[in-house]
């Protein structure tokens, strides 16, 4: 593996590609949408009631339509 090194400011802070990896799984763990208990049982309703398609829903809510159906 290849390290990287870069000046920031007045400190050296050297990169490993190991080195990212940790940061970008925490801010997409942080970034997840979590849909609340009442969210969901509405979402699973309206796909119920077949007003719209299940595609459809899961496009407005964004969300997909496999994990509509788990």
């Amino acid at each position: 593996m290849e390290e990287t090194t870069r000046v920031l400011g007045n400190e050296e802070v050297s990169a490993t590609p190991s080195s990212a990896a940790k940061p970008i799984r925490e801010v997409r763990a942080k970034t997840l949408r979590q849909f609340s208990v009442e969210d969901k049982i509405l979402i699973v309703l309206e796909g119920f009631r077949k007003a719209i398609p299940v595609s459809d829903l899961g496009r407005r809510e964004g969300i997909s339509s496999a994990l509509y159906y788990s």
